[in-house]
């Protein structure tokens, strides 16, 4: 075989030069015997067709990922590198079309095959030999980091370890006092009765039910005193000291006891925080058992390293301390749809028990719908493919990645494929996201789905979009973006189009698309199948205006299709010829509307067309 490089024969593709190179070396071969396959409809088609040869477009976007990776380059991520195995690890699912493939493959699974990466890297370099994911979260980062050691053929064990906010908060307190009480207090989505559960504290029958079940800043005045004051009469106050000290033993003896060596290893977690952390290790200090913990956060918060004066070694990968903290600001505020794509096969560790000589956790019962359940463990399984398919790249390409991830503008790339989904999601992320059910797991009972009823009825009963995105956090809506695209599919990506879009197609296309709605133009034909084109097309759905078809001047183009649109230029012409012609080119502007001109006067045809230049203040129909 023989490879030919554009920069070795002073020429491209596009330029033919590349295509007569390979006609003079191989004379005996006739053009129309050889086929060229790409995806570059000027270089890799055209330009071999008019050379005489069989050439074939493929697209390198699978209409599956064309969506997402649309809405990425709009959101303002850069190209990235590994779209490629994305895309195929999509096309390798069982089901390519299903959206919780799209999300398990091509969104959860790049993130976390890198996460798990870093974390196997330190490891190496530290000399760690135990890992232990957090549950929930240990549901997909145990298969993950474990596939990941298996493949790099590391002597790393990934153990589950049952811990959780609820779990471990009460054993991380040294008594029972005013901050303690306010920090309780002050957790948000809280009831008086999930007070009384957290504390293992009966209330009394003096209190109403009603005001059991109200959350706690929803209470009056004269009742929030009336349960601060119970809280700390002396019984209160011993009872709950006693549970202090009971919960302490407890979980300083489950630490101890599981499986390898606890005391010297890595613990793994979503973020952001670190707050289950700290508890352990305030836990830890209180019993006076030494360690050397080092705890990794996909995410961190600024606020980690207050842990880090208090010697706690934390650290984060895709955000820390005054880096990507605006990702991470909007991941945090809507968390709920990224924690619940990978959590609730498992409740949430409630407690631990002492039985035979070994304390055990006590896990709640699962409150997730047994249909979202099924839904999540293809998510993983999709997630796990994704991964599979990294390992199979060639070493080289692989080791390029990962040592590409070193760097924080990558990382910010890898961050914003979640954030881009948090703050802009596609209508149907909005609508799968937004149907999860989300479970509490910081001592509520509550059990609510992620886009709710009330939440759509707050939106409908707004001034505007604007407004119900300034209240959204007053009416504790969890995921403001998700209901509002639920109702208006297009309004984040029109308004960041807008505003900041940095593609240099989309934004001025996007404005001219506007300037034919103030015509009242809904109907359009576009006169140019190339990228400029395809972000006309963009833009032109997303601003309800229809595309009847594709055109070209190219006749090696007709004939072929361009997003399930035939391009044909004449047949276009006498089947639409009423309808307005959109030019998706910046370049020989004169020249198109020359050749258009021509075309109209040939059919007798009497069209109208507009450009990029129909942007201005003369906007003119010619």
């Amino acid at each position: 075989y023989k490879i030919y490089v554009s920069c070795e024969h002073k020429g491209d593709k596009k330029s033919g030069i590349l295509f007569r190179k390979l006609q003079s070396d191989f004379p005996q071969i006739t053009a129309e015997k050889i086929l060229h396959i790409g995806d570059k409809l000027d270089a890799d088609v055209e330009s071999a067709k008019s050379l005489g040869m069989l050439a074939f477009h493929y697209n390198t976007i699978p209409s599956i990922l064309k969506d997402v990776c649309e809405y990425e380059k709009i959101y303002g991520l850069s190209e990235i590198e590994y779209n490629s195995v994305r895309k195929l690890s999509i096309q390798t699912t069982n089901k390519p079309e299903s959206i919780y493939n799209q999300i398990g493959a091509g969104i959860i699974g790049p993130v976390f095959t890198f996460f798990c990466e870093w974390v196997l890297d330190l490891c190496v370099r530290e000399g760690k030999q135990f890992v232990y994911p957090f549950m929930r979260e240990a549901e997909l980062f145990l298969p993950m980091l474990e596939n990941a050691a298996k493949k790099r053929n590391l002597n790393i064990k990934i153990i589950p370890l049952f811990v959780s906010r609820k779990s471990t908060w009460l054993a991380s307190l040294e008594q029972w006092d005013q901050t303690s009480c306010d920090d309780l207090m002050g957790k948000i989505g809280l009831t008086v009765n999930d007070i009384s559960n957290t504390l293992e504290l009966p209330f009394p029958k003096s209190f109403p039910e009603k005001l059991m079940e109200t959350k706690i800043q929803f209470l009056s005045k004269n009742d929030y005193k009336r349960v601060i004051n119970y809280l700390f009469r002396v019984n209160s106050v011993k009872k709950i000291n006693q549970k202090i000290k009971e919960k302490r033993r407890l979980l300083t003896s489950y630490l101890l006891g599981v499986e390898g060596n606890f005391l010297n290893s890595v613990t793994i977690d979503l973020g952001f925080r670190g707050t289950t952390n700290t508890n352990i290790e305030k836990n830890l200090f209180l019993s006076n058992v030494k360690h050397e913990l080092i705890h990794l956060l996909t995410f961190g918060c600024d606020s980690i390293i207050n842990h880090k004066f208090q010697n706690i070694d934390i650290r984060g990968f895709l955000s820390n301390p005054k880096f990507n903290q605006d990702y991470r600001a909007i991941i945090h505020r809507s968390l709920y749809p990224l924690e619940q794509l990978f959590v609730g096969c498992t409740g949430t560790t409630s407690n631990y028990r002492f039985e035979d000589g070994k304390t055990f956790p006590v896990t709640e019962k699962v409150r997730t719908p047994r249909r979202e359940l099924n839904v999540k463990k293809n998510i993983r399984k999709s997630s796990i493919i994704f991964q599979n398919l990294f390992y199979r790249l060639p070493p080289t390409q692989r080791s390029l990645i990962r040592n590409n991830l070193k760097f924080n503008s990558e990382k910010r790339k890898l961050a914003g494929i979640f954030t881009r989904m948090i703050d802009m999601p596609t209508p149907k992320e909005a609508e799968f996201l937004g149907n999860l059910h989300h479970d509490h797991n910081d001592g509520s009972s509550q059990v609510i789905r992620i886009c709710s009823a009330d939440d759509k009825q707050i939106l409908k009963n707004s001034h505007s979009a604007e407004h119900f995105l300034k209240i959204a956090r007053i009416h504790e809506i969890n995921w403001p973006q998700g209901v509002l695209t639920s109702e208006n599919p297009h309004f984040l990506l029109k308004k960041k189009l807008e505003l900041d879009a940095i593609d240099s197609y989309l934004k001025p296309m996007n404005n001219l698309i506007l300037r034919l709605k103030e015509k009242n133009i809904f109907k359009i034909i576009i006169f140019g199948a190339g990228e400029a084109g395809q972000a006309l097309q963009t833009v032109a759905k997303i601003n309800h205006v229809k595309v009847v078809c594709f055109v070209d001047s190219k006749d090696c183009l007709w004939g072929e299709k361009i997003n399930n649109i035939n391009v044909s230029l004449t047949k276009a012409l006498q089947k639409f010829g009423a309808v307005p012609i959109v030019i998706g080119s910046f370049h020989f502007l004169k020249q198109i509307e020359d050749s258009l001109n021509r075309t109209f006067e040939k059919l007798s045809v009497k069209g109208e067309y507009y450009s990029a230049k129909d942007t201005s203040d003369s906007f003119i129909k010619r």
